[in-house]
């Protein structure tokens, strides 16, 4: 039996600065297979280990985006390309694209939690993932912790994507405040399926919010992301009451989850 705690070597070919405090890390790295919303451990030896969600998934490499905020992050931010670096995974549950084909997809992530909801939207943008319709609702802090400008200005032109700002200044002229205040904004149907990625607090009033707009509670897709541990389920600092989040998530329908006391 293969051994779970040995991981793969990648190499570091492109990092691109996101804000401040987060990096893009692009990985060569040779894999089976990933999917959107899966995440892997990344190690440094002598530093340690943390668990990140993907925000791409590449012929033959994949893309990180990482916020310094540790030991193993500020270590992680610390390197530059042609740099090794250790990955085990894929681990978890991604997000089910099959469910969203033919169907007004909303897109709702707040901070950090737009990186695993970027591969997504980059599928949709690559012809990869046919939906009727996209829509785009984004939360940030501030103008500077604003990630993927780049990617956000493609999706503005294409699919109307909306930025909010939390704390906006004066030369900021999109709309502000949190996301769940721009739910109706979005117009869905009640045929839709929204995907929810961001703190506890967003998640539940963005879905109650997307609820009273008919959205029902299936087909809406969370995910508890900041949860991730070990990866395998051994740990236990994942569980919540029965679900474990590195096996059972991180991706959940909303309907089964939205009981679940963190």
């Amino acid at each position: 039996m293969d051994n779970p705690y040995i991981p793969n070597i990648g190499e570091i070919i492109e990092i691109r600065p996101e804000t401040k405090t987060e990096k893009t890390f692009v990985v060569a790295i040779k894999i089976d297979e990933a999917a959107c919303g899966q995440f892997f451990e990344l190690s440094l030896p002598g530093v340690g280990e943390a668990p990140f969600s993907i925000s791409y998934i590449g012929d033959g490499f994949l893309e990180f985006t990482i916020r310094r905020a540790g030991r193993v992050t500020d270590a992680i931010h610390n390197l530059n390309v042609k740099d090794r670096i250790f990955l085990r995974g894929p681990y978890g549950h991604g997000f089910p694209l099959e469910k969203f084909f033919g169907k007004k997809l909303a897109v709702i992530a707040g901070g950090t939690g737009t990186a695993p909801v970027r591969a997504i939207v980059r599928r949709v943008e690559e012809g990869m993932l046919s939906v009727k319709k996209l829509k785009i609702l984004l939360g940030f802090r501030d103008r500077e912790n604003i990630l993927f400008k780049e990617d956000i200005k493609r999706w503005q032109d294409a699919f109307g994507c909306l930025v909010s700002l939390d704390y906006p200044d004066k030369e900021w002229q999109g709309p502000s405040g949190f996301v769940n205040q721009h739910i109706n904004k979005l117009a869905l149907a009640a045929d839709a399926c929204a995907i929810i990625v961001g703190p506890p607090a967003m998640i539940k009033f963005v879905a109650d919010e997307l609820i009273e707009e008919g959205v029902k509670a299936q087909d809406i897709w969370v995910s508890f992301e900041r949860l991730m541990h070990c990866g395998i389920g051994k740990c236990g600092r994942c569980r919540i009451e029965s679900r474990y989040v590195c096996l059972d998530g991180p991706v959940f329908d909303y309907a089964s989850c939205k009981d679940l006391v963190d």
